[in-house]
C-alpha cells in the first residue's frame, strides 16, 4: 500500500494536466460586437423604511440587455461569469453589500435558463463550436435587517464574463453608471449623544433638620437625555421613549430609586420627574417625545430630587444611580 499511494498521485496530477492543456489549446475567433456590453443606472438615492419586512426589494433594475456577444472556439475552453470583487453570499442568490441590512442580488444569462451570479466565479467547461447569444442581466437590492442611513459603493465593473485563453474583444460585462448610491431611511434614526452616556446630578447639600416628615422633597434639579438624530424623508416620524431602571435595586418599581450600597446618609431616596414634574415610575416605558427628518439634536428634559422615605433622617452621603434604556418606534 505504501508503495502504491504515490502512483495514485502521479496519475491524478497527469490527469490535471491534460485537462488544462485542452482548454489552453483553443483556437477562439471572435465574430461578434466588441465588447458585449449592458449597463445599470440606480437612482443616485434611495430610501428605506424600518417597518419594511426583510426580503423586500429596495431597487430592481428588471431586465436589461447586453450587446451581442459571438466567438467560436475548435476546441472545449473555459468560462468565468460572476461579480468582479468579493460579495460574500448569505443565501438565495443574496450576497451581502458594504451596507449593513441590504443585499444584491444579480441573475441573469448568457444564453439558456437564468442563473443568479455568484463569488468566487466558477470556472465551467464550455464545448467546441459557435456561441452566439445576447447576454442579459438584472439586479435587485433587497432589505436583508434593519438599514441606517449610509453609502452604497459598487465596482464600475459588476459582472464580467470571459473564458479561456481570455480575449478582451470576447467579454459580457455588466457596468454600473452609478457606483456610489446614498441610502436614507425612511424613518429617522437616533443615538444616545456621547455627553449622555453618563449624566452627572448634582442634588445639592440639605441639613438633616430640612427633612421633617416622610415624603418633603428638596428643590428639583434640571438634567436632560440628548439623543443625535439623522435620516427620515419629509414628513417621516419617530416616536421615542425611554425607560429607568434603578441600578442598585432593578425590580424596583417605585418612583423612588434608592441610594447605593456606599452612601452613608439613611431615610431619603431619589425621584425623577418628567418636565411636568410628574414622577417617573421605575420600569415603566415613558414618553419622551417625536422626531422629525433629521439631522437635529432631540432633548429629553428631566429633574431629580431628593424625597424622604422614613420618619428619621440620617446624615450622610446620598448618592444613587439610575440606568435609562431608550426604544423608538
Amino acid at each position: 500500500m505504501l508503495c502504491s499511494l504515490p502512483a495514485r498521485i502521479a496519475g491524478a496530477t497527469g490527469l490535471l494536466l491534460l485537462a488544462h492543456s485542452g482548454i489552453s489549446t483553443a483556437s477562439c475567433v471572435h465574430i461578434g460586437s466588441s465588447p458585449s456590453q449592458a449597463y445599470i443606472t440606480i437612482n443616485s438615492q434611495l430610501t428605506v423604511s424600518a417597518i419594511d419586512p426583510v426580503g423586500k426589494v429596495i431597487y430592481d433594475s428588471g431586465t436589461r440587455y447586453a450587446t451581442r456577444m459571438a466567438y467560436r472556439c475548435s476546441a472545449a475552453h473555459g468560462q468565468r461569469a460572476g461579480f468582479t470583487e468579493v460579495f460574500t453570499h448569505i443565501g438565495e442568490g443574496i450576497h451581502r453589500t458594504n451596507l449593513e441590512g441590504i443585499g444584491i442580488k444579480i441573475t441573469g444569462s448568457e444564453a439558456g435558463a437564468s442563473r443568479f451570479y455568484s463569488w468566487p466565479v466558477p470556472t465551467i467547461t464550455h464545448p467546441a463550436g459557435t456561441t452566439d447569444v445576447t447576454p442579459w442581466y438584472r439586479l435587485q437590492l433587497i432589505k436583508t435587517g434593519p438599514v441606517n442611513s449610509g453609502v452604497l459603493f459598487f465596482p464600475q465593473t459588476i459582472i464580467s464574463h470571459t473564458f479561456e485563453p481570455h480575449t478582451p474583444a470576447n467579454t459580457a460585462r455588466l457596468t454600473m453608471v452609478q457606483t456610489r448610491v446614498e441610502v436614507v431611511s425612511a424613518d429617522p434614526t437616533c443615538a444616545v449623544d456621547p455627553g449622555s452616556k453618563t449624566i452627572p446630578v448634582n442634588l445639592l447639600d440639605h441639613p438633616s433638620r430640612f427633612f421633617d416628615a416622610v415624603g418633603k422633597v428638596t428643590a428639583p434639579q434640571p438634567l436632560e437625555i440628548r439623543l443625535n438624530c439623522v435620516g427620515g424623508s419629509s414628513g417621516s416620524r419617530l416616536n421615542v421613549s425611554y425607560t429607568i431602571t434603578d441600578a442598585s435595586n432593578p425590580g424596583n418599581q417605585s418612583s423612588t430609586i434608592s441610594l447605593a450600597s456606599h452612601a452613608t446618609a439613611r431615610g431619603i431616596g431619589i425621584r425623577l420627574l418628567r418636565n411636568d414634574n410628574t414622577p417617573i415610575v421605575l420600569g415603566t416605558r415613558q414618553p419622551g417625545g417625536t422626531v422629525g427628518s433629521g439631522p437635529v439634536t432631540h432633548r429629553i428634559p428631566l429633574r431629580a430630587q431628593y424625597v424622604q422615605t422614613t420618619a428619621q433622617v440620617t446624615p450622610g452621603s446620598a448618592p444613587g444611580r439610575a440606568t435609562f434604556l431608550m426604544s423608538y418606534d
